[in-house]
Order: structure tokens, then sequence, then C-alpha cells
């Protein structure tokens, strides 16, 4: 494809959908409008309940992200599971209305999560999960205690802000085999919301800064805090909602609830734990260092090999070491005719070296003409640059 080609397909799709959101913003209480094209099958119903719409199928996240851009209208944007667990997207004005119309939800029925969209500030946040040893007595009050002074440490000498532990919200979802924690910083300063630029890993003033420098300050928190939790849009669960339906909501540390139980919690106290809210509509920004991840370049003819390779099982080994910092979860899938190992990773939300997100997608490692190791990704709008591992 040309580059006028490639920009007259972005036009197309921009017009497309301008002309959707002008056929959305037409409807009437209770009316759906069905949307189709070669990539988005859905359907969008303006929702008297939620006092917004709701959009459902393929394609309609991105559908109601382009609405919040261009209306300017709604401020967030929120995903809510159905009994079957398809995904229910909702862009809402503020999360103070919302929580006010969703808060006598039975927590059994609440499967609420918001979208921590890119490209709009959030406040910090961790996701904390490990797999409990068999038999283990789980004390968390240690780590806890441990984690919240570390906490507040990095924002004194890194961030050069005063935290307390009263800004530092915890929720647990813990099982019989897994310990899950999520973190939240709640704090207003000179009337702002203290918050990241983004959440995207290694942009300049990203939420995973906290993450990274929590593993610098103590490597054992690198088992513990999920660093694959700062990728585009991602999907966060709310305070006192389900994964699915299961019961197991997050609630806040220290707490216990049993399934009939009723929210006691205030919507300002709720909304403290809210990644996505902003209290005072102005934000203060941590200020933190972008960094280069993976370098993408160009590919040349100095990297095609055509002599055969055999790799023993320790180098493979070595080169699934290497990977691991850009994609945690990978299997080898195979081979091609050249000796390249080809593989797949289960996390879909991960980046690419490239920086671009793909559904299906795999990739190969080998080595260029002078046995230097490489990899590249299979997707038509990445393989034309390849990313050296060491």
């Amino acid at each position: 494809m040309s580059s006028d080609d490639s920009m007259s397909s972005d036009e197309n799709k921009t017009e497309f959908m301008n002309n959707t959101i002008e056929k959305i913003k037409k409807l009437d209480w209770g009316e759906t409008e069905y949307i189709t094209n070669e990539f988005i099958n859905c359907s969008v119903t303006k929702n008297i309940r939620y006092n917004t719409y709701i959009f459902k199928g393929k394609g309609s996240k991105n559908i109601a992200k382009h609405l919040i851009n261009e209306t300017n209208y709604y401020k967030s944007l929120i995903q809510i599971l159905g009994k079957n667990e398809s995904r229910r997207f909702l862009p809402i004005q503020s999360w103070e209305e919302f929580w006010e119309i969703y808060k006598n939800e039975p927590i059994t029925d609440r499967h609420l999560f918001e979208l921590i969209l890119s490209h709009k500030p959030c406040k910090p946040y961790l996701d904390i999960e490990w797999v409990k040893k068999k038999k283990e007595k789980c004390n968390y009050a240690e780590f806890v205690d441990i984690l919240i002074t570390d906490i507040i440490k990095i924002f004194m000498t890194k961030y050069n802000t005063e935290i307390n532990k009263e800004n530092i919200m915890i929720t647990t979802s813990h099982t019989d085999i897994k310990t899950s924690f999520h973190i939240v910083i709640d704090k207003v300063l000179n009337n702002k919301q203290l918050m990241f630029e983004t959440n995207i890993k290694g942009k300049e003033n990203s939420a995973w800064d906290l993450c990274n420098e929590l593993i610098k300050l103590n490597k054992e928190y690198e088992t513990k805090i999920d660093a694959s939790v700062y990728t585009t849009d991602r999907e966060f669960r709310t305070i006192y909602s389900n994964k699915t339906n299961v019961f197991r909501p997050f609630i806040p540390y220290n707490t216990k609830i049993r399934i009939n139980s009723k929210i006691k919690l205030s919507t300002n106290e709720c909304l403290k734990y809210i990644i996505t809210h902003c209290k005072t509509d102005t934000y203060e920004i941590i200020k933190a260092p972008g960094i280069i991840l993976f370098t993408s370049i160009p590919s040349s003819p100095k990297n095609i090999i055509k002599k055969e390779i055999i790799y023993t099982n320790e180098e493979i080994k070595k080169i699934v070491k290497l990977i691991k910092p850009i994609h945690k979860n990978i299997e080898l899938t195979g081979k091609l005719n050249n000796g390249a190992l080809r593989f797949t990773y289960y996390d879909k939300k991960e980046p690419c070296y490239t920086g671009k997100l793909h559904n299906s997608n795999g990739f190969y490692v080998t080595i260029d003409n002078n046995n230097k190791l490489y990899m590249r990704c299979l997707s038509n709008h990445c393989k034309t640059n390849i990313c050296y591992l060491e």
C-alpha cells in the first residue's frame, strides 16, 4: 500500500467514525443504531437508566472512545460485563453522577471496570498479585506496612511530593491460591488532583514509573507487582466489583463482606479508589522521565540470513530470557525454514517493540549476518522493522 493509499484509508475511517457519531447523537431514549463495516459490527443504544449510550459488539470500544474525543461532553469510559460476561462500554459525564446511579446495584451483580484512557491523566496505581504456596498462612500486615513506607519514600525522594498513609487506597480480592491487591494514590495538591499524564509504560510522566521505582528499590517487588497493566486504554476492575460471575469483589483492605452485604462507603469515599476520577477537574502532573524501552530500526539486506541455524536448548533459554522484558508470557511455537525460532505471546495488551498492539500476531527470533540476535514482528504493520536483543 502506498503512502497516498494509506492516507486515503485513514481519511475514510475518520469520515466513517464522524458520520457514525452524528447518527448516535440523534438517537432518542431507548433507540438503537446498528453500525457495520469491514471492521465494525456493533450496536449503540441510548439508555435511560445510565443516562448515556451503551456500546456492544465488535469495534464498540473504539467508537465509544471517538465519541468522548469528539464531543468533550463525556469525560470517562467504563465497561460493565453482562450476565454472560459480554462487554458493554459506556461513556460517562462524571464519576459522581454514574456512581449515584449505580450505587444500589447489589455487590454480587457488580461487574464494573474503568478504562484508563492512555491520552488522559490518571492517578498513580499498582496491581499486585502472586500465587500462594501450598498451606501458606498469609499475614499481609508486614507486606502492606513496608509497601506503604516505600511508596511514601518514593513520592518524597523522586517526585518531591509529600503523601501519607491516608492517601494510599488499598483494596483486596484474595483467593485460597492467589493474593491480589489494587493500590491507588488519591491526593489533592494545591487544589489539583495529583496524577500522571499517561499510563503507558516508558512514556514521560507515566504511571508505570511508580512501579519501576518500587522494583528498583526492592527486587522482591518484581515477582509481585504486575508491570503489564501499563498499556493502551487498560481495563481495571473497580472497588466492590467482580471479575466474573464468581463472587470475588475488590473490597477495602482489612474489611470483610458477605454476598448480601451493602456498600457502606459514601460516593466520595468510593471515588478515592477510582484511578480515572478527578475530584477537582484540574491536575497536578507528576514529573517522571520517559525511557527508551526497546529500539526498533528499519531492516536492511544485512539482516537477511539464508543459512540454516540450529539452536541448543541453552541458547533457546537465553533467547527467552532476552525476550521477557518485551513480552512476559511467551511460547515457542515452531521454527522457520532457516531455523529462526517462532514465538507467540499471551497478553495481547502488551505492545510489541514498535509500540503497536496486535490481536493475533507473533514474532520470530534469528541472527543477522553479523551474528547479532534480533526479533521481527510478523504483523504487516511492523515487519519492516526489527529489534536487536543484545
